[in-house]
């Protein structure tokens, strides 16, 4: 069976829509010849929680790195009695601060960590490919130069359009630069698929 990277900075056992992908894409995939490992950040400040969405990480390998972006901070800083960040309204608009600010969004503070272990990851694994799923879309950055380095394939999942989509404004003339890496990312990465399912990975079934 052959060995595919998942960077995913929103996984259980946070909730929500993306990391229930994220979820499903690892329960699923070896059903098509993959087995997945799945790199994700340290706990983060985040305000939906859905442990029941663990389960579906029984057959996977999971690898969470520490990050210097602001929602990690923030849960470092904020651990409730329970080991939950528990977030203030002045925490929240310093998060909200620092997205205004960062470039490309404020969670490019885990790319170092993130690329660093994707690396060593690929290699010492001997992993296939490289699947991104984003937001946040300075993930895809991260695979990209993931697959730079080890010259395996690297295929990017948009759940949303990086530029001016809904839940991504494009804060300042600076924000909305990274127009031209949304189409570099559509037209580079190894797949062609935009759609919900797994067909990046069909081939490997057989």
């Amino acid at each position: 069976m052959k060995r595919v990277l998942i960077l995913a900075y929103y996984a259980p056992p946070l909730g929500m829509g993306g990391t229930q992908r994220v979820a499903k894409f690892c329960e699923y995939l070896p059903e098509y010849g993959w087995q997945p490992v799945l790199l994700t950040v340290k706990d983060i400040a985040y305000y939906a929680r859905d442990k029941e969405l663990s389960r579906s990480l029984a057959r996977t390998r999971v690898e969470r790195t520490e990050s210097l972006d602001p929602q990690r901070l923030v849960a470092l800083l904020s651990r409730s009695p329970t080991g939950v960040a528990n977030v203030s309204t002045r925490q929240s608009r310093w998060v909200r601060l620092a997205t205004s600010l960062l470039v490309p969004d404020a969670k490019v503070g885990w790319l170092p960590f993130a690329v660093l272990r994707g690396v060593q990851l690929v290699r010492s694994l001997r992993i296939h490919a490289v699947l991104v799923t984003s937001p946040p879309h300075s993930a895809q950055l991260g695979g990209w130069l993931i697959a730079r380095a080890t010259g395996v394939p690297w295929m990017a999942d948009f759940r949303d359009r990086w530029c001016a989509g809904e839940f991504q404004p494009g804060t300042t003339r600076v924000h909305r630069a990274p127009r031209a890496l949304d189409g570099q990312a559509s037209g580079r990465r190894g797949g062609g698929h935009r759609g919900p399912g797994p067909a990046p990975f069909a081939s490997g079934k057989r």
